[in-house]
């Protein structure tokens, strides 16, 4: 078996040819599926359609062959599906592994792996114009019009040069989805249509002292309401948000009332057609590119930092009554 840093290199970035060869060695036919094998990849699977990335963690410490069928076997999988929601959680669980690979292994010796061209001068990885487009990265904050182009060359900073990697890694391994699954194994269809199933609601209910487990820049939007002036799409976000975790209208309007330039009527009329809306609430990937600084909390979503930190108390609170009990007795 391949060392473990062969290993997590073929697992992350499953498109590069050296990767592509490991993979294919530990591959079963897709005609002769392990139920075992199978079986591991759909639990992976149900992790990332929730958006659970904590699997990774295990990955890193891992040199379990079956991991590398991730990436074939999703594929395979999604494609029968073929639901736009999960492509795009399949796309996410690799942008946060690509993450956690540049911090293991630098930003350098990913860029190499995966075959990037750069120059890196004065502080700045510079681009040619050309191999930055071919990437195919259409999201708000990767339009040159951000970033410094002169002589047809596109210059980064390192923490641009490292979301662009992540976005070009998501890209890749969606390149050619839906696949043709004519022919395919059974089993397959068979988890395809048990994942219907597995997709969970987010479903929250919630008090007034709740806001103490909102993220800290979904509280500085409300505090901005006050004094500042938060953006329309920091407003729409807020409102998405607060209607997601069933804060009543009242309560969302008041929220929304603080502000210099409230109108009641505008207001009441636009948070209603939020609410009956029912829109879903954008994840931190989608947020960033839309330009607003939801800091880097280790959460994929606002919303899943909000139930960590709520059942994380609930449990406290849990354990401190147990406690008093057994004092008690």
């Amino acid at each position: 078996m391949a060392d473990n840093k062969t290993f997590l290199f073929s697992f992350a970035f499953p498109f590069v040819a050296n990767s592509k060869k490991l993979i294919l060695e530990v591959s079963s036919s897709i005609d002769n599926v392990k139920d075992e094998d199978l079986n591991l990849i759909s639990v992976l699977l149900e992790k990332i359609v929730n958006k659970d990335y904590t699997f990774f963690e295990y990955v890193l410490d891992s040199e379990d062959k079956r991991y590398l069928l991730y990436y074939p076997y999703i594929r395979i999988i999604l494609s029968i599906a073929n639901n736009s929601r999960y492509f795009s959680a399949f796309g996410e669980s690799y942008f946060q592994f690509t993450k956690k690979m540049i911090s293991k292994f630098g930003t350098k010796e990913i860029a190499s792996y995966l075959g990037i061209k750069y120059e890196f001068k004065d502080g700045k990885y510079i681009l040619e114009f050309y191999d930055y487009i071919k990437a195919k990265i259409y999201d708000e904050d990767q339009k040159l019009t951000n970033h410094e182009v002169e002589g047809g060359k596109v210059f980064l900073k390192e923490k641009e040069f490292e979301d662009f990697m992540m976005r070009f890694v998501s890209k890749k391994v969606l390149k050619g989805m839906p696949l043709n699954v004519t022919g395919v194994d059974k089993k397959f269809n068979l988890v395809a249509e048990k994942l219907k199933g597995k997709v969970k609601e987010i479903t929250t209910t919630y008090k007034q002292e709740d806001l103490k487990f909102f993220p800290p820049w979904v509280n500085k939007i409300i505090k901005d309401l006050e004094g500042g002036s938060p953006s329309h799409t920091e407003r729409y976000f807020l409102a998405t948000f607060l209607f997601k975790v069933k804060m009543p209208f009242e309560q969302v309007l008041s929220i929304f009332a603080k502000a210099a330039n409230y109108d009641e009527k505008i207001a009441k009329y636009q948070l209603k057609k939020i609410q009956e809306g029912n829109y879903s609430v954008s994840n931190c990937q989608k947020l960033k590119s839309l330009g607003l600084d939801c800091g880097d909390c280790n959460f994929s979503s606002p919303i899943g930092y909000y139930l960590y930190y709520k059942k994380k108390a609930s449990r406290k609170a849990d354990f401190n009554k147990f406690k008093k009990q057994a004092s008690q007795k």
